[in-house]
């Protein structure tokens, strides 16, 4: 996979520099998702994430004249959001209680943080490809691995059979590791991994 800015998005950037509240929608829609999972993996807090989102997309909009590409505002935002959420983790009021120190110098450490990135742009690249499927394994596959809903869930959500269910899954997960495999071996390890 490669992460460098398509014309679309360069042509987005001078938008965006210039004020037009339509390229912040187009960069908040192309990246919010990676975002959010990004800053949940290092928050384990759905709420608490969307929020530190949206100010992040407000903080990276009064930069916007700084910013020279469109790699370089996905850049920033993943600095501001990480900034955020290690804030969020490091004030007493927020830590879990259950939380040990070692537990926090873990999550703090930068190798954590780097491998919340490459988590999170493997989630995306997956994201992506899942949503070029058959429908059907479309949606089996996000209900289980994105939303994690049992098979008796995802038999209720979509009223089809365990068997249906098992196979929709077993289909998409094979097509999706057959791309990463040819495409971008590195993702291909780490999807094996994830969904062996």
């Amino acid at each position: 996979m490669s992460i460098s800015a398509n014309p679309k998005d360069n042509d987005m950037l001078l938008r965006f520099q210039s004020g037009d509240v339509v390229a912040l929608e187009y960069f908040i829609n192309k990246h919010q998702r990676e975002m959010l999972f990004f800053a949940k993996n290092i928050l384990n807090n759905l709420e608490v994430a969307e929020e530190i989102i949206d100010d992040s997309f407000l903080k990276t909009w009064n930069q916007r004249e700084k910013l020279s590409s469109a790699s370089e505002l996905k850049s920033y935002l993943y600095v501001v959001i990480r900034n955020a959420c290690l804030d969020y983790l490091k004030s007493p009021k927020n830590r879990p209680s259950d939380i040990s120190i070692n537990d926090e110098l873990l999550i703090l450490a930068p190798e954590t943080i780097e491998s919340h990135l490459i988590y999170t742009e493997l989630l995306n690249a997956i994201y992506e490809e899942v949503c070029k499927l058959p429908e059907k394994q479309k949606q089996v596959f996000l209900l289980s691995y994105f939303d994690g809903l049992t098979t008796d869930e995802i038999m209720e959500r979509l009223s089809i059979s365990a068997n249906a269910v098992f196979i929709h899954k077993h289909e998409a997960t094979k097509a999706i590791r057959a791309l990463f495999k040819k495409t971008n071996p590195f993702f291909y390890l780490l999807l094996f991994a994830s969904f062996h």
